[in-house]
Order: structure tokens, then sequence, then C-alpha cells
């Protein structure tokens, strides 16, 4: 199966390489992320959740982008058939950056 992204054509064996080679830490602790027009900043503690046992659990697939101060949803470009925002665009979201994480695990 070929998957097309945009002019590009990958094939599952390409995509299962991306992942397995792609960094899943997120930015070091001492980064500090900008502020969005809100004067909110993304955060390093939003790359990993809380469980209810109080475990943390990393959020491997969320990606931010320095270029453009959002966050994104990795591999969306490369598993989804659907167009989201976050898989997309991104999202700079401040404010309810919490409640969007919490969806997508949902």
């Amino acid at each position: 199966m070929i998957l097309q992204l945009g002019q590009l054509f990958l094939s599952n064996k390409l995509k299962s390489t991306i992942v397995e080679k792609s960094s899943s830490s997120p930015i070091d602790n001492i980064f500090v992320f900008p502020l969005n027009g809100n004067n909110r900043r993304f955060t390093v503690f939003n790359y990993q959740r809380c469980s209810s046992n109080g475990e943390n659990i990393p959020r491997t697939w969320l990606v931010y982008s320095l270029s453009k101060n959002v966050i994104f949803f990795d591999y969306y470009k490369l598993f989804s058939t659907s167009k989201t925002k976050l898989g997309t665009d991104g999202s700079n979201n401040r404010r309810h950056v919490s409640t969007i994480l919490k969806e997508h695990e949902t």
C-alpha cells in the first residue's frame, strides 16, 4: 500500500522506518518555549501524562514546531487519511492544551 503525501509517495515499509528512527524525546527541560499572544507558553510537562496511579506516561506522539510555535500530533501526516487541525496546521491554544491532549488520548 502506498500513501500519497502531497507529491510524495511513502510505502508502509518507509513509514515504519520513519517511526523507528524518529526521536520521541522532547526538548530538554531547560528550553523556554515562547509565549503566545495571550502570554501563555507550552511546557515540557505536556510531554507526559500522569495516570491515576501516579505513573508518568510519555507522550511520544507529541511534537513541537519551533518555527511555527505550535504542537502537532506526530505521524498524522503518515498514517491518517482524515485532515485534522493538529495533524495539518498544529495548535497554539495554550489555554486548553491539557484538554486537547486528553481528547487525543481518549
